[in-house]
């Protein structure tokens, strides 16, 4: 019943924002359907996940009241006192020059990255997914190309903007970015292209916003999800994580665990319900990585440390202090240890351990519930109002760029913090860059006729 209520609220509500912004997925409903939807698949109990504490439950409710409300009010206030006439924003001179810069930077930097790959394993290294992803955790494989490969996200993002900004690019520009789409596919880590796309979708949503019908979202929401879907199983399976040697077994109709064996499907059940069972079992590493964040969060509570008093929410700032040495400061790690999640899923199966809190885990670890609250509400402030400076100005390519990331963010927002990680603030300002340079030289150029 519970499952059945917290789902059909994530489904509720795109069509309420549909029907009172005009948008189907506003910060409101996105974080409304998100937390909602992470925490129905929690409540079926795939997984033999223990019961919440009253206090859990209490933050989640609390923050998803932030998220939803903070966003909400602040949305109607920027957007009912911006005047799209005169808040123009000066446009990037060479729009290709740009994009084909980032592109080039991000094909660098695969190409870096294949490099090390090569002079580590030789070209079989990328045959073997597992040890593959082993070496770049394990930093075998230096981790310096990284910077230049996040413009592998960047370049495709701001081409997007672009031409969704009805900027046209020549099509030989636009092949570039198109190869640094594929080349994050490549890549062990599957977040790389999921934010991609999870980016653009939501930056090509907005742009249209009410011109936009049902069956046309509904159609592009079951596209993605099942690209999501298949490039799920298909990285998971490069890097060895198969339903035969998965340490998780999911609870679902037409299977049972047998020791040694694994999940096998039952004779006493219609073979359409047993083969769905079985082919089930493939989602396990999916339906834990949207869900354990609850688990997690719980834990946590239950085991309180001392506060770091803003070294986790600021670490991308206090970082990029500490390596430019105008900061004397001991840093935590950005990387969360890993708890008990979940008893063995089943007999001769390992406990659960992760390290994923939702968003939540930096602001807790800093202030606490009550600072968990104000850092929830301060975001879902944030987020509504670019929405709201975007609301009357869907052409423009700089809000696109905005409103797409902070969409993603808050979308993932019950299951990792991207606020705060240093990859997705420098692909921000990244994002932005050109921009900026453009009211540089506008403000230069005021300056010199005045």
């Amino acid at each position: 019943m519970t499952a059945a209520l917290l789902l059909g609220i994530a489904l509720l509500a795109p069509i309420v924002s549909r029907r009172l912004t005009g948008d189907f997925f506003s910060p409101p409903a996105l974080a409304a359907s998100a937390w909602c939807g992470t925490l129905g698949l929690f409540a079926l109990r795939l997984l033999p996940y223990g019961p919440l504490q009253p206090a859990t439950r209490a933050l989640i409710a609390g923050t998803i009241l932030c998220l939803v409300f903070g966003s909400a009010l602040s949305a109607w206030w920027v957007a009912r006192r911006t005047r799209p006439r005169s808040d123009t924003i000066g446009q990037p001179r060479r729009p290709a020059l740009w994009v084909t810069g980032y592109a080039v930077a991000g094909l660098f930097g695969f190409a870096w990255y294949v490099f090390n790959v090569v002079a580590l394993l030789g070209w079989k290294g990328f045959a073997d997914g597992y040890t593959l992803r082993d070496a770049l955790f394990t930093y075998r494989i230096p981790s310096a190309f990284l910077f230049a490969q996040f413009f592998t996200i960047v370049a495709p993002l701001v081409a997007l903007a672009f031409v969704l900004g009805n900027t046209r690019l020549p099509k030989r520009v636009l092949i570039l970015p198109m190869l640094c789409v594929l080349a994050t596919l490549l890549s062990t880590d599957r977040t790389q292209f999921f934010m991609l796309v999870l980016t653009a979708s939501f930056m090509a949503v907005h742009r249209f916003g009410p011109a936009l019908s049902w069956p046309r979202v509904t159609g592009g929401l079951l596209v993605v999800g099942v690209l999501f879907l298949s490039l799920f199983v298909a990285i998971g399976w490069w890097r060895g994580e198969t339903a035969e040697n998965s340490p998780l077994f999911l609870r679902l109709p037409g299977v049972d665990w047998v020791p040694g064996k694994g999940a096998l499907p039952r004779t006493d059940v219609p073979r359409v319900v047993a083969y769905a069972g079985r082919a089930g079992q493939r989602l396990g590493y999916l339906y834990a990585y949207v869900t354990v964040s609850y688990p997690a969060l719980d834990g946590l509570l239950r085991s309180p440390r001392p506060h770091a008093q803003g070294k986790y929410i600021f670490f991308p700032v206090l970082r990029a202090l500490q390596r430019s040495a105008l900061l004397a400061i001991d840093l935590p790690s950005q990387i969360p240890d890993s708890i008990l999640v979940s008893p063995p899923p089943a007999e001769g199966l390992p406990p659960l351990y992760l390290n994923q809190y939702s968003f939540l885990y930096y602001p807790l670890q800093d202030f606490g519930p009550p600072g968990a609250l104000i850092y929830a509400l301060a975001i879902g402030v944030i987020v509504g109002a670019l929405y709201g400076w975007g609301y009357c100005g869907r052409a423009d390519p700089l809000r696109l760029l905005l409103i797409g990331q902070t969409s993603a963010a808050v979308a993932l927002s019950p299951l990792v913090n991207k606020f705060n990680n240093t990859a997705w603030c420098y692909m921000v300002l990244l994002t932005g860059l050109p921009w900026t340079v453009a009211w540089l030289r506008s403000r230069r150029a005021s300056g010199r006729t005045g």
